[in-house]
């Protein structure tokens, strides 16, 4: 694969000025910022060739929305490697290291990899509702757990692997280690 630093930079930057810059504090309480950034995601992965999914829940008497790609793998299309971020905000802030910045590499790994295919399924995965008071919610169990896991309700399928990003590109930031999807 061939990798262009600047243009890897080039569209981190671009993302974390969309959400943060333009969208702004993403919270269920300011829907038309949650359906600004759902459409920014679902874009981006649209114009990179990707079908994404919407898996809908209630929280706290709101819809939150989980977006979801997958990319089937060619040996063990079974196994699966997660990739996510979750995109909404506090209420106080714009978000740009919580979490544009994962949702920035989210987009930026998804594009980079889009043309790969891999032994076992990549899924990405764009959460909802990892900041308070949504994130230790009941219902959130069908979809992701409080840690963030996506959880597949088909017993044929487990997760291999899983990378949940939160605050990236900052200070002091945690790494997280990378499962190879080949």
């Amino acid at each position: 694969m061939n990798v262009d630093r600047d243009q890897i930079e080039a569209h981190l930057r671009l993302h974390v000025d969309r959400l943060a810059g333009l969208i702004g504090p993403r919270t269920l309480k300011k829907p038309k910022t949650i359906q600004a950034t759902i459409g920014y995601i679902e874009g981006q992965w649209s114009e990179m060739g990707y079908a994404n999914t919407r898996e809908c829940y209630d929280a706290l008497g709101d819809e939150a929305t989980n977006l979801i790609v997958e990319q089937p793998g060619a040996k063990r299309p079974n196994d699966i490697v997660l990739l996510g971020a979750h995109y909404d905000t506090v209420s106080t802030t714009p978000g740009a290291d919580d979490n544009a910045s994962a949702v920035a590499v989210l987009l930026e790994v998804s594009r980079l990899l889009q043309a790969h295919t891999g032994r076992r399924t990549a899924r990405y995965v764009a959460f909802a509702c990892e900041e308070p008071p949504y994130f230790n919610l009941d219902s959130m169990m069908h979809g992701i757990k409080p840690d963030m896991r996506y959880r597949t309700d088909r017993e044929d399928q487990q997760v291999f692997g899983d990378a949940s990003h939160g605050i990236v590109a900052t200070e002091g930031a945690r790494q997280v280690n990378c499962v190879q999807l080949c």
